[in-house]
């Protein structure tokens, strides 16, 4: 995921910067005295002070473990991002085997219970009294641990190559420019400025593309978000690999079968040999349980130790990768709309609400003509507030940085034979069947 997960609702009401434009006026800084330029639709602001730069700043996190870790992720970003620029930006194939060395426990166990499970079946050893109850465990316990339910869609729409082959050939052709494995499936979210590829039911590769976000792009643009999006698979991104994405879900169900929480000893019959044997029988167990339990939590945190630190490297070298199939310039266009989110997404929210007939063309209209000193503003807004996708992404300014530095200034896809227009094509469909939902 490269953009922050904002979920448009209908009940929002027109935003900041998405008025009528045209007309200004000045007005006077309440905080230094210098001039404030006025333009319709936009936020009045201070350059030489960021008065009211931020005028809606989000709550702060609750709670001191909250606020920790958000100060915690703040150092460990700026810490990567100094380094970063210091070093240039390499892959780290050690760090790759480790993670995968990683799952390689929870994956065992996981085909130990299958193998148990299958000898049950055709071993003659065990009683038949006691191999069907066994066989029943070891199929529940897998049916609980196995990620059979793989997320394949987000409320969206899953195209088809059948029914989409314009979409799957332009992304094709960015996953062969790229060295990338191209998605078995594709992914339309109406709902969500955002976009990501990843592991889905079964292990596929699947791509998710949010339509607020691609509706605003130009061509450049989308081509940058695609090459971002197959960047995490040419640099074999250790949180998105099938089998860290597996292990981790397989460990869900391993905590949740193993949870101890709700299983309870019986009492001690006093004078009832037997039923105290039987109780502190129970009891050794639940103990024995507790620790199982805690060594899953302990794998489960170690494998979230190393994704953390997998996390922002992993973006910029994605950003570095669309950098080189789209160009430098296409790259910055994109990390500009993250930073514009709040814009696109109320440009949306504000056209629904008005009942236009084309909220989609409405919301590019709207955000296309925000202000310059609006567009200004919530670039310094989001440099203030660090703004990022979610804890595991850098700052996008960060990230704007990084390309500035080491993002190739020239892509090698162009794609100027149409492949992206009629790929827009084949998604406005979608747009379309989102406006009526």
């Amino acid at each position: 995921m490269i953009v922050p997960d904002c979920m448009i609702t209908r009940d929002l009401r027109d935003g900041v910067g998405l008025g009528p434009l045209g007309s200004r006026g000045m007005t006077t800084c309440p905080s230094c005295a210098a001039d404030v330029p006025l333009d319709a639709g936009a936020v009045p602001w201070c350059e030489r002070c960021d008065w009211n730069v931020d005028p809606n700043p989000p709550p702060s996190p609750r709670g001191p473990l909250a606020r920790w870790r958000r100060r915690r992720s703040d150092r460990v970003a700026a810490a990567v991002h100094a380094r970063l620029l210091a070093e240039g930006v390499g892959l780290s194939r050690g760090r790759l085997a480790i993670a995968l060395l990683a799952t390689a426990p929870v994956h065992l166990l996981t085909l130990a219970v299958a193998a148990g499970g299958v000898w049950l079946v055709v071993s003659d050893v065990v009683t038949p009294w006691l191999r069907v109850p066994g066989v029943v465990l070891a199929a529940g316990v897998l049916w609980l641990v196995v990620p059979w339910r793989g997320s394949s869609s987000t409320d969206g729409r899953v195209l088809t190559a059948d029914a989409a082959p314009a979409t799957f050939a332009a992304v094709a052709r960015v996953a062969e420019a790229v060295g990338a494995r191209p998605p078995h499936t594709v992914v339309v979210v109406p709902e969500m400025y955002n976009a990501f590829f990843g592991a889905g039911r079964r292990g596929q590769r699947v791509l998710w593309l949010g339509l607020p976000l691609w509706n605003v792009l130009d061509d450049g643009a989308r081509l940058a978000l695609l090459g971002h999006e197959l960047g995490h698979d040419v640099n074999r991104d250790v949180r998105r690999s099938v089998p860290m994405v597996l292990a981790r879900r397989s460990l869900k169900g391993w905590a949740t079968l193993l949870d101890p929480r709700g299983v309870r000893v019986r009492a001690i019959a006093y004078g009832d040999e037997l039923a105290a044997t039987v109780n502190l029988a129970e009891r050794a167990a639940l103990w024995v349980l507790h620790g199982v339990h805690l060594l899953v939590l302990l794998l489960a945190a170690g494998m979230t130790r190393l994704k953390g630190r997998a996390e922002q490297p992993a973006e910029h070298r994605a950003d570095l990768v669309a950098a080189q199939v789209a160009g430098r310039d296409a790259v910055l266009r994109l990390l500009d709309s993250l930073l514009l989110a709040d814009s696109a997404v109320f440009a949306l929210v504000a056209a629904r609400n008005a009942g236009s007939r084309d909220p989609w063309a409405e919301q590019r209209r709207r955000f296309e003509a925000l202000p310059a000193r609006e567009r200004a503003r919530m670039e310094r807004q989001g440099r203030l507030r660090l703004q990022r996708a979610d804890a595991s992404h850098p700052p996008t300014h960060y990230r704007i940085e990084i390309v500035r530095a080491f993002g190739a200034e020239r892509g090698v896809l162009g794609l100027a034979d149409g492949a992206l227009p009629a790929m827009d094509a084949e998604l406005r469909g979608t747009r379309t069947a989102a406006s009526h939902r």
